[in-house]
């Protein structure tokens, strides 16, 4: 079980890193209503409901599906097994006590995402350390081709749609005629 989580959690993407919270106070900090529902340790210390939350996480962090998306796995997963489980009570409450949303089940795990910032060039997708970008793309796809010079800070300006103000009047009342 331990190695399954690990498993899940050992995964690595260029677009996050993993580790435990350092303190359970970070933990109660950011709870929400769904975490304060639900026993911290008794989540935890049952296997069936941490290989659930790994395998959620895996699948929002690794596999890129969406939240929502996360939601519905999450509800075809507690509804299997709540059919294999319809004679055991103490998964019944276990399943019950799944959290929801990825984010309540990341403050569960223990998880924590440091994510790290690049620059990316628009026009041959280079991606370089933000702290030590140049300003402009040095990409040479070949020593005889030419460098790629696309600016990597140029600010662009967003398109403003028109501000419409509606001026709204009080019809007269037809009571009097």
């Amino acid at each position: 079980m331990e190695k399954l989580a690990k498993d899940f959690t050992s995964t690595k993407a260029p677009k996050y890193k993993l580790r435990k919270h350092s303190s359970t106070s970070d933990v109660k900090e950011h709870s929400d209503q769904e975490e304060d529902d639900c026993d911290n340790k008794s989540i935890s210390q049952s296997k069936i409901t941490s290989v659930i939350l790994y395998f959620i996480m895996w699948l929002y962090l690794v596999c890129g599906i969406s939240r929502e998306n996360c939601r519905r796995a999450r509800d075809m997963i507690v509804y299997l097994a709540q059919v294999v489980a319809q004679q055991d009570r103490s998964i019944k409450s276990q399943l019950s006590r799944i959290p929801y949303d990825i984010h309540t089940i990341s403050k569960r795990l223990e998880l924590e995402f440091e994510f790290e910032q690049h620059v990316c060039c628009p026009q041959c997708y280079l991606l370089y350390n933000i702290e030590l970008a140049p300003e402009e793309c040095t990409y040479k796809p070949t020593i005889s081709s030419n460098q790629c010079y696309t600016e990597l800070f140029n600010p662009y300006k967003v398109h403003q749609l028109p501000y419409i103000h509606f001026i709204t009047k009080k019809r007269p009342s037809t009571s009097h005629i």
